[in-house]
């Protein structure tokens, strides 16, 4: 859920400046206006002004009404999205849960082809039929559409983003898996970086849960070399990390 721009800022970073502007202006006008004629204790001097700036007055007037209605309305449209942004995220945790076992059984069937590449097992076209990637993890549950949708759609900003990454990233992650019968697609180095952007995929869903959970804001993530290792352990990979991934993880961080 991307803001629209005015150049290079937001409507959020837009507003606070305007505010800041509008004050100063509106300090400068009560000084002029109001605070400077009362105390000249002239009373036709105050006529004077007040009637000769009345036009001015009166937009002024009308500017401020139509701020304070403006924020009135935008505070009011900001609850009402906290609200079902609440409501949209009461089921998150549990679509969170299941992207998480997609991505540890996904972990199995990648750890057991690249296992194959490198002991050069398979030798035909064909991959044997135990690996082939389960259809059930790749077609969730309706729900799961549905509150990402809904989430991304309330959220703010940052974690709108955040939850529009995942979802690319699993897109690509379902079609690398549903590609694996391609020879061209079951060598050690391609399998290796299948595993790493599996490790992003699930840090990213791991950094979730709390902000999904209402135990703490959303953070953007900053994905860090410990992120991706802290993944392989969870995703039970720790096992099978050797040099080469190790390497190819690090050099990752290192560009």
């Amino acid at each position: 859920m991307k803001q629209k721009k005015i150049g290079h800022l937001t409507w959020d970073e837009v507003i606070p400046i305007i505010t800041k502007i509008g004050s100063f202006l509106g300090i400068m006008y009560l000084i002029g206006m109001l605070i400077v004629p009362l105390f000249s204790w002239n009373w036709a001097y105050i006529q004077r002004v007040w009637s000769h700036w009345q036009s001015l007055n009166v937009g002024v007037l009308a500017f401020t009404s139509t701020v304070i209605a403006f924020n009135i309305s935008r505070s009011q449209a900001e609850r009402q999205r906290e609200r079902e942004f609440i409501a949209a995220r009461a089921f998150l945790p549990e679509a969170l849960s299941e992207l998480n076992e997609y991505t540890k059984r996904s972990a199995a069937i990648l750890l057991v082809a690249l296992n194959n590449a490198r002991t050069q097992i398979e030798h035909d076209s064909r991959v044997p039929r135990h690996l082939t990637p389960p259809l059930p993890p790749l077609t969730l549950p309706p729900i799961y559409k549905q509150v990402f949708s809904n989430c991304i759609r309330h959220a703010k900003p940052d974690m709108a983003e955040h939850l529009a990454n995942i979802l690319s990233q699993l897109q690509v992650h379902s079609a690398r898996l549903s590609n694996l019968n391609d020879r061209s697609n079951r060598s050690s180095d391609i399998l290796i970086s299948y595993i790493f952007a599996l490790g992003k995929l699930h840090a990213y869903i791991y950094h979730t849960f709390d902000s999904a959970r209402g135990e703490a804001q959303f953070v953007k993530l900053d994905l860090t070399e410990k992120d991706i290792l802290s993944a392989y352990t969870i995703l039970d990979i720790q096992l099978f990390i050797d040099e080469e991934l190790k390497d190819y993880t690090s050099r990752r961080f290192r560009k």
